[in-house]
């Protein structure tokens, strides 16, 4: 699954702005299936037309777009949410853009972000290149100590023959000779070694591209959890902390992101999670990024359903519902005229 990027969002005054109500009286749906509509619409021309302009996308793609059948131009240009240019609106020649879509700078923002991983390359060369040229200098330093020191060694050895020779035949002390010219020797092959500086790490930039991909698919996990807990009435997270950060890094090496669909199937086949349950309780960020508890979601969806106690489970809500409404019934009947008449069965004895 290739990388989600959620750049639209928009804030609390979006669902009272006058233009979403006329969008919906031009469509004639609700307020709420209009704003839904249009956020489907600017998510998918955020990814198919970043420019904005819509003139070559077809009235069926549109609808497709919006995922509603009733999305058109035509409700578009009467809510004010479109700009047609270059003649009419249903002529295929005319430029149709959402309006207000260029002052947002998706396509300069697109634009920097190309422009900085250029530059993110061309740092990383220059960076390996150093590396190259600082290891081919302590080569090529490593390779002129071994000859001045050979070579060094060479003259030591031929100084010594002539010194031996010399005092054999003028015949001097040897060993006073051969002493000094040990010592020339010595002095001589001695080559100072040059101080060296600790080799940089060549793996830091693989860890640093490691880093920032963790990075990347956190805040990803982050904006698919806001989006399905706004769709499913769900509580929504504010903050990325670091806490959040490390949980959620645990779930993606888990495998999270790869079964998100699964997990999106079983948390809606869940009552219990999205709030049906004793206490109120709904899911939530914490709750998802918490070992194992995806897990059991995805596992209870994939886990095969026995018929039996399928339709056991359908008859036993029944029976309950039959007799709580014989309890109404009843106490309906028989209750006091001043007394309100108690329901779901009362405090009948």
């Amino acid at each position: 699954m290739g990388q989600v990027d959620f750049s639209w969002d928009c804030d609390a005054s979006f669902a009272d702005h006058h233009k979403i109500q006329a969008l919906a009286d031009a469509m004639k749906v609700k307020l709420a299936e209009a704003g839904w509509a249009l956020v489907n619409l600017y998510c998918r021309g955020r990814r198919f037309a970043p420019s904005g302009d819509l003139s070559k996308v077809s009235p069926a793609s549109l609808a497709e777009w919006a995922k509603h059948k009733k999305m058109s131009f035509k409700a578009l240009a009467q809510a004010e949410l479109l700009d047609v240019f270059d003649g009419d609106l249903f002529k295929e020649t005319s430029k149709k853009v959402l309006h207000g879509w260029p002052e947002r700078k998706y396509v300069e923002r697109d634009e920097q972000r190309k422009e900085f991983a250029k530059a993110s390359r061309e740092r990383a060369q220059a960076s390996r290149e150093r590396v190259k040229a600082w290891r081919d200098k302590q080569k090529s330093e490593r390779d002129g100590n071994f000859a001045r020191e050979r070579d060094g060694n060479a003259n030591g050895n031929a100084n010594g023959n002539a010194s031996v020779r010399v005092s054999v035949r003028d015949d001097v002390d040897v060993d006073v000779v051969t002493k000094v010219t040990t010592e020339t020797t010595t002095t001589s092959s001695a080559t100072p070694t040059p101080p060296t500086s600790p080799e940089p790490d060549p793996t830091s930039y693989k860890r640093g591209e490691a880093a920032r991909r963790r990075e990347e698919q956190t805040q990803i996990l982050f904006d698919r959890w806001n989006v399905l807990a706004h769709e499913l009435g769900l509580p929504k997270a504010d903050v990325l902390s670091k806490k959040r950060r490390a949980g959620a890094s645990a779930r993606i090496a888990e495998g999270l992101l790869d079964r998100w669909n699964e997990f999106v199937a079983g948390l809606r086949a869940s009552p219990w999670h999205l709030g049906h349950n004793d206490r109120g309780w709904k899911a939530n960020f914490d709750w998802l990024v918490q070992p194992d508890r995806w897990l059991a979601i995805v596992e209870r969806t994939s886990a095969p359903v026995d018929p039996v106690l399928a339709s056991a489970g359908v008859v036993a809500r029944s029976a309950r519902r039959d007799r709580e409404s014989l309890l109404d019934r009843l106490a309906a009947e028989f209750a006091e005229p001043d007394d309100p008449a108690p329901t779901n069965g009362g405090n009948l004895p």
